[in-house]
């Protein structure tokens, strides 16, 4: 990991999500976790744009 800038943001940003298509907390915490991990993946915050669709948060929830 090399910059952890904007970890919040894809946290927030994957459980909010989740939780307005009604998933159960837990799923939306998962989501959140696993937003952040592609994050911390990504070697530059400013290029951090992950091209997920529907079908990431089905199959991480």
């Amino acid at each position: 990991m090399v910059d952890a800038s904007g970890a919040g943001n894809a946290f927030w940003a994957g459980l909010l999500h989740s939780y307005f298509r009604n998933y159960r907390y837990t799923n939306c915490l998962k989501v959140g976790l696993k937003l952040v991990s592609l994050k911390f993946q990504s070697p530059e915050s400013s290029s951090f744009n992950p091209n997920i669709g529907e079908d990431f948060f089905q199959n991480n929830a």
